[in-house]
């Protein structure tokens, strides 16, 4: 990895884009940028493996929000990241696949927001948050799971139950995280 952000950044310097001054902070954005890129294209990967594309992205649409504000688990290394990451989403897609009841569903999706309305935010090493800081992602990660359970339910009345579900999924992932960072701060 570091032989081909050198390589990109060490082109840009070259070509006049960035100044070598410059070339540290670009290295990090490149690495940044072509993790993600590894993570986004392993989850399509497993996704389409599963043909559950659309899930994922519908997945997407609570898992990102939640996880942004809220927090939960981190890995300690970018492999541990990586590997938990694709666990979370081959899991998650699973988990609708299990064409399990409604009220399964809809005792997930409580739970889910109870926790996360109670827990959250919870940071982790990489981001430790004071006083202020926990006071602004508490308010937001409530917002946030007001406004998606408005939308879950939303959803679920307009008879699209499968909607409803997959995002029910994403929720219940974010919720997940949240206590196992808990358990592991004990």
């Amino acid at each position: 990895m570091k032989k081909i952000v050198g390589y990109i950044s060490k082109s840009m310097v070259k070509d006049g884009i960035i100044s070598e001054s410059e070339q540290d902070i670009y290295d990090f954005g490149i690495e940044c940028l072509l993790l993600k890129m590894i993570h986004y294209i392993s989850y399509i990967t497993i996704a389409v493996m599963m043909q559950q594309v659309f899930d994922l992205f519908v997945m997407a649409c609570t898992f990102i929000p939640i996880r942004e504000n809220a927090g939960g688990y981190h890995a300690k290394t970018r492999t541990g990241c990586y590997m938990v990451s694709c666990f979370t989403v081959f899991s998650s897609l699973l988990f609708y696949r299990q064409n399990m009841s409604d009220q399964i569903y809809i005792i997930s999706w409580l739970l889910a927001s109870i926790i996360i309305y109670l827990y959250a935010p919870i940071d982790n090493e990489g981001k430790i948050m004071n006083h202020s800081e926990v006071q602004y992602y508490k308010k937001k990660s409530r917002m946030v799971v007001v406004v998606l359970g408005a939308l879950i339910g939303g959803v679920w009345a307009f008879n699209k139950v499968y909607i409803s579900k997959m995002l029910i999924c994403g929720l219940t992932a974010s919720a997940i995280a949240i206590i196992v960072e808990k358990q592991r701060k004990k």
